[in-house]
């Protein structure tokens, strides 16, 4: 029972301790925490007891919302909410303040409170414990409540934005460093680098900011115009980083000390969104201390950026028309040392590092600026200049601060002045003229380049390197020329200009006969002919030259009278021989002033021809039996190649020379029916030759090489083969010409297209020729496969047949590539085939040359100073060829060759070095030649300038020649020296030597009257050759030697000039001296003995042996011959004798050579 007691008691007690707890809890629940939501304005989000919210950052604003309940019967005041427990300290005060407080609730309901929380920005990543405890009064019974607590676990990450990095000068220091030491009027650079940290989402509307603790001393930090640093609506992306920089240039006047600056940033997150504005958030400010430091002696160029700007705002660019002025530019400069009132150099420099003008700043407080004026010249000045201010103190030591300045000058365009007129003297040679004052280049110091063109009559030329302009007259041209000067400098600029040349007369030119028509003094002429006399005179310096042709008595003829000025001018007079009878003298004559001499002809009317001499066959018509010329039957001419004989009368008194109209030659015969009519009549032409099978073919007009067919009405009258002869009849006179007959073969010119431009269709036509006398040539084909497929050829016509001796015309067309070279070249053959009339294949291939256009232009080419200047042949010929560059492209390795072609058998040529031609340039190239020592027997000869070059980039070759007939200036009578030389020219210990001599006649005329003189006083010398008879300079005759044998027995020791001289018509006409040196006999030999004696005698011996034989030869010419030596030597019967004489005098020599020969041996 008692134990049923126990445990009624102990029931009794647990149901009074459940009673008491459930009481309490009844009493606890009066308030109640019942949800904590946590987060960002406008997305709050719910967090369990003991939970952790989501992750918030440094500097964002959180809101904590608690939802309170009231579970009791009676309303709760006096609510405190203020009760929140943290367990980091570092989280610092929070919240930071409640939003939305409550302060009662009534019974059954609830209600809200907010707090707001803002991160620090220097917080730290963690997960902190927060504990809200709420309690309130009943107010019923006035009784507390019991707490209400909520426990939540506050988790904060790492900041959305940083400053994560801040250099100085290049140098990073940490929140709160203090810098390296500045020196006042330094400028300092700044890099402050701001990253978003966040892994997705960027920040925008970045601030960035640079706040000085001390705004009145780091005056105009970061700089003048703002302290924000980023740039309006700046951003940075998730996980990047900006950095930003500027520029401090520290106060000249602030002392040093540690001077504190706040770099601030913050920004908005792109991706949270709180009442429609984007979620602001910021850095942790990043604090550094920049120390500024002074030493004793220093100064900085404080206004740089204005120097600059002056650049910028084209204040240091300056026209062609400012060079006359001095220009200047002001440095400010700070002292920013220590000591006081110090002393510095400002200089200017040019980009060598040359000193241009400086300017002393002295006394400048510390602290405190001091402007310098730097002055300096432009005159010279092209282009970008790039200057430096440095500071120098005066002791030489650099300060090392500096400023860069880029100075602009425009270039002056260089300046022609042609208002004066060059002057220059007629045949003075070149003529020299400074071209400065003819160009102006306002820069002294630029490059001037001067090219010259050269007038019609004055060459010019010039000197660079000189500036010198150098003109040269043609010879004997007086009168105004125009020459054309470009100058161009070093900067593009480039004028041309016109100069007007005046040549002044020397006024000691003669006129000059050029040309005279006939040349022949003695002119026959029929009784009803006429003669037509004229002379070509030139009159370089225009004097008056008056003329008249007058008859033997002096009088002169009805209006031939007359006078001429002018440079070059012909008078012509005609004789008519009508009503006159026997010889004619006329004579044109001149005033004594012109220096002209009179010129005569003798005319002489004939009733026959005067030169049956010229057709001297034995069959020839006697002259003498002729009884009337008018009317003179079977008449006959022949010659050693053959004969004509005329079938009906001839009227011999309307031809006064036959050779002027009858040709017979080997096989060819031409008669001139225009000038002789009277011989165009039936008659039989027998030629002094035979044929094996003989064909006969004719040709219309006279003396003609082309245009031959067969003669079908040619009648063979002779044919014999045995008498060495061949006749036929002609109807009447044209040309005639018998050969062999020939079988059907194709001949055809070279085929050469040229001049023609690159990329352009060309078309050409060329001659086929069968010169076949026989047969035709049918079934002709032309094929031009084998030519290459880019030149695209045709043959657009062509024959299928010729006749024998007969010609057609091929019609071809073809493309000119572009990579076509410039010199000639074939571009491939046409093949062609044909049979003549007994079904003969024939066959030839015609090769195909082009020749593209050239751009290198040959524009004049003048010998000795004219473009009609004459080949000269006593002095050296000056050939100037004018070269231009066509092309708009340079050109290289360009060369001029000049030929002289034909001069006995061989061509001379002369060659220019290489030279380079700029596009559309022309230069000037001379070429010598000396003809004195050249068989020069032609009236005129072709000139040939060849001019090769290639294109700078493609090397494309050009290539132009030109050809161009030049007359020789010869004298009408002009005898020349030809050779003078000694057999031996030192002579010792022997009696002879021998002087040879040769004569040329290089003039228009033959001469009867020269004569060869030598002498020498000392040597008792004096001989000649007279008499000697010479044909004109393209004669078999027109030279002349002689050999002169010189006694030196009695010659002492010493040099003897020995005069040669050649007359004509006793007047001297040229001269020269040879020198003969007699050395001392036995001189070289006084002191050798033996074998070295006789050596000196063997050649004494020598040398005696060959005078002898010398002195032999001459005097064997003279006994032959007596005084006069005569040419054609050779073809004497004397020249026999002579070879005797000289057989005899080798054998002597011989025999003394062997003599020599065993005294040695002894």
């Amino acid at each position: 029972m008692k134990k049923n007691y126990t445990f009624l008691i102990a029931l009794v007690l647990i149901l009074l301790i459940a009673l008491t707890a459930a009481s309490a809890l009844a009493a606890g629940e009066d308030l109640e925490i019942t949800d904590v939501k946590v987060g960002l304005k406008g997305d709050l989000a719910s967090v369990a007891d003991k939970s952790d919210t989501t992750t918030f950052h440094p500097g964002e604003e959180v809101f904590i919302e608690l939802t309170l309940k009231n579970n009791g019967k009676n309303t709760i005041e006096k609510i405190d909410a203020s009760k929140v427990i943290v367990a980091h300290k570092d989280l610092g005060i929070f919240p930071t303040k409640i939003v939305t407080p409550v302060t009662s609730i009534d019974a059954g309901k609830t209600d809200k409170i907010v707090y707001s929380y803002t991160l620090l920005t220097d917080l730290k990543v963690q997960t902190s414990e927060v504990k809200f405890s709420i309690s309130g009064t009943d107010k019923v019974t006035s009784k507390v409540t019991a707490l209400s607590e909520r426990t939540i676990n506050f988790k904060v990450g790492e900041a959305v934005l940083q400053i994560s990095n801040v250099k100085v000068n290049g140098k990073t220091y940490v929140n709160d460093g203090t810098t390296d030491a500045v020196k006042p009027g330094e400028t300092v650079s700044f890099e402050v680098t701001v990253k978003n940290t966040k892994s997705s989402g960027a920040v925008v509307d970045l601030s960035l900011t640079a706040t000085p603790k001390d705004k009145l001393k780091l005056t105009n930090f970061p700089n003048k115009d703002s302290t924000e640093l980023a740039a309006k609506n700046s951003f940075i992306n998730s996980g990047d980083s900006k950095t930003y920089t500027f520029d401090y240039v520290v106060p000249v006047s602030l002392a040093e000390a540690n001077y504190e600056v706040t770099f601030a940033a913050g920004a908005k997150d792109n991706n949270v969104v709180i009442d429609g504005d984007k979620l602001t958030v910021k850095a942790k400010d990043h604090v550094i201390k920049l120390n500024v430091n002074q030493i004793v002696n220093d100064f900085k160029i404080t206004n740089k950026e204005d120097l600059k700007k002056l650049e910028t705002d084209s204040k240091l660019t300056f026209e062609c028309s400012e060079k006359g002025q001095q220009k200047s530019i002001t440095v400010v400069v700070a002292n920013t040392g220590k000591t006081n009132k110090n002393d510095v150099f400002v200089k200017l420099m040019d980009g060598s590092g040359k000193e241009v003008t400086k300017d002393l700043l002295e006394n400048i407080e510390s602290g405190k600026t001091k402007d310098a004026i730097l002055t300096f010249p432009i005159k010279d000045l092209i282009g970008t200049h790039a200057f430096k201010v440095q500071l120098i103190g005066k002791a030489g030591e650099s300060f090392n601060d500096e400023v860069s300045i880029n100075v602009i000058v425009k270039n002056c365009d260089v300046t022609l002045d042609n208002s004066q007129p060059f002057t220059i003297t007629e045949d003075k040679g070149a003529q020299a003229f400074d071209l400065t004052k003819v160009y102006t280049n306002i820069e002294a110091n630029e490059a001037v380049t001067v090219t010259v063109s050269s007038g019609t009559k004055v060459s010019a030329n010039v000197d660079n390197s000189k500036k010198t302009l150098t003109l040269t007259p043609q010879t004997n041209f007086n009168g105004q020329d125009t020459i054309t000067l470009t100058v161009s400098d070093a900067s593009g600029s480039k004028v041309t200009k016109a100069f007007k040349v005046i040549v002044n007369n020397d006024n000691v030119d003669l006129p000059k006969v050029s040309k005279q028509e006939p040349s022949n003094s003695a002119i026959p002429v029929t009784k009803t002919g006429t003669v037509v006399l004229t002379v070509s005179l030139s009159n370089p310096d225009l004097k008056t030259v008056d003329y008249e042709f007058v008859d033997k008595a002096g009088i002169g003829f009805a209006g031939s009278k007359g006078s001429s000025n002018k440079e070059t001018f012909g008078v012509t007079y005609t004789f008519d021989a009508k009503g006159k009878t026997g010889d004619h003298p006329v004579k044109l004559q001149f005033n004594e002033a012109s220096g002209l001499n009179t010129i005569s002809w003798t005319i002489t009317i004939v009733d026959k021809p005067v030169d049956f001499a010229k057709f001297a066959g034995s069959k020839t018509t006697n002259p003498v039996t002729i009884a009337d010329s008018d009317k003179v039957p079977n008449f006959v001419l022949e010659n050693s190649n053959g004969m004509i004989a005329f079938s009906q009368d001839v009227k011999l008194s309307d031809v006064a020379s036959l050779a002027d109209v009858v040709i017979i030659n080997n096989g060819y015969v031409s008669v001139d029916s225009a000038k002789a009519s009277t011989f165009n009549q039936k008659s039989t032409i027998t030629l002094a030759k035979s044929f094996a099978d003989p064909i006969i073919l004719k040709a219309a007009g006279f003396n003609a090489n082309t245009g031959f067919t067969v003669c079908g009405d040619c009648k063979v009258v002779d044919d014999s083969k045995v008498s060495g002869k061949f006749g036929f009849e002609v109807s009447g006179f044209s040309t005639y010409k018998v050969e062999e007959k020939k079988s059907a073969s194709l001949t055809v010119d070279e085929v050469v297209v040229e001049n023609v431009n690159r990329e352009t269709t060309v078309t050409k036509t060329f001659t086929v020729k069968n010169i076949g006398s026989v047969d035709a040539i049918n079934d002709l084909k032309f094929d031009a496969s084998s030519i290459a497929s880019k030149y695209k050829f045709e043959i657009v016509s062509a024959p299928v047949s010729i006749s024998a001796v007969g010609q057609e015309t091929v019609s071809i067309k073809f493309f000119v590539p572009k990579d076509a070279t410039g010199e000639k070249y074939s571009i491939g053959n046409i093949v062609v085939t044909g049979k003549d009339a007994k079904g003969v294949a024939i066959s030839k291939i015609i090769p195909v040359y082009i020749q593209p256009k050239s751009f290198l232009i040959i524009e004049k080419v003048e010998v000795n100073g004219k473009e009609s200047g004459d080949l000269r042949l006593d002095e050296e010929n000056e050939i100037e060829v004018n070269i231009k560059n066509a092309l708009d492209e340079d050109m290289v390795d360009v060369t001029v060759t000049v030929e002289i072609l034909d001069v006995d058998g061989d061509d001379l040529s002369e060659e220019s070095d290489s030279f380079d031609l700029d596009k559309t340039d022309d230069d000037t190239v001379t070429l010598k030649f000396d003809l004195s020592n050249e068989v020069v027997d032609q009236e005129s000869y072709t000139i040939r300038i060849t001019v090769e070059g290639e294109t700078d980039k493609d090397g494309t070759k050009h290539v132009t020649t030109l050809t161009k007939t030049v007359n020789v200036d010869r004298e009408k009578h002009k005898v020349i020296i030809d050779a003078a030389s000694l057999s031996l020219s030192n002579v010792q210990c022997s009696d002879f030597t021998s002087l040879y001599v040769s004569v040329k006649n290089i003039g228009k005329n033959d001469e009867d009257d020269v004569e060869i003189r030598v002498s020498n006083s000392e040597l008792g010398l004096s001989s000649q050759r007279t008499g000697i008879d010479l044909d004109d300079f393209s004669g078999n005759d027109n030279d002349y030697s002689a050999t002169f044998n010189l006694d030196v027995s009695s010659a002492k020791k010493g040099s003897y000039p020995i005069n040669v001289e050649v007359y004509r018509d006793g007047k001297l006409e040229e001269s020269k001296t040879v020198t003969l040196t007699v050395a001392e006999c036995g001189s070289t030999t006084q002191s050798t003995t033996g074998s070295q004696q006789v050596l000196g005698s063997d050649a004494s011996l020598a040398q005696q042996l060959q005078a002898q034989l010398q002195a032999q030869l001459a005097a064997g010419q003279n006994a032959l011959t007596g005084a006069t030596v005569q040419g054609n030597f050779r073809e004497s019967s004397s020249y026999t004798a002579l070879l005797g004489v000289l057989i005899v005098l080798v054998f002597i020599a011989l025999v003394l050579a062997m003599a020599v020969m065993v005294l040695k041996k002894r």
